[in-house]
């Protein structure tokens, strides 16, 4: 019978308890993690797909506002897409009343050409000067003809069909 040789059997046993304390830890902080993980995992599949607000702005890497979707107090739905100075250059709209429409601006900002389509199927098209008066009108109402005008500084008509 071999002679028993404690210090041998003491790092054996010193190793085992390293691996012991090594395979713990790594099984708290694994169970730590999960549990972590478990909280936010219900939380996230119950928020909605859908993101609900009454307005929306993008901006550009300046900060300066270039689309904006909002629906104002009075019902009107908007898209806004702006230059690089914040300027307004294109609006789509929808009026409460189901009507759309379409404005497109000049680069001072002022509206310069409307497409609209309204509810009774009158549609038309307004282009307007540098001041913002309209000067040439394109339309068609359900009980008449389509319609063309040309309108003068003074907003006389110059010109009619029909």
């Amino acid at each position: 019978m071999e002679p028993i040789d404690l210090g041998a059997i003491n790092a054996r046993l010193a190793k085992v308890e390293r691996r012991l304390r090594v395979a713990t830890t790594s099984w708290i902080i694994t169970v730590a993690v999960l549990g972590v993980l478990g909280l936010f995992a219900p939380r996230a599949a119950s928020q909605a797909e859908t993101m609900r607000a009454r307005s929306v702005e993008i901006i550009d890497a300046a900060g300066t506002v270039r689309v904006a979707l909002s629906v104002q107090a009075e019902g009107l739905a908007e898209v806004a897409l702006s230059d690089a100075s914040g300027r307004g250059r294109l609006w789509l709209h929808v009026r409460p009343d189901g009507t759309p429409s379409v404005v497109l601006a000049d680069n001072t900002g002022r509206g310069r050409l409307w497409l609209a389509s309204y509810g009774d199927r009158t549609s038309g098209l307004l282009m307007a000067d540098a001041q913002g008066r309209g000067r040439v009108w394109l339309g068609i109402a359900p009980q008449g003809p389509s319609g063309f005008l040309l309108i003068d500084g003074n907003g006389q008509v110059q010109f009619r069909v029909p």
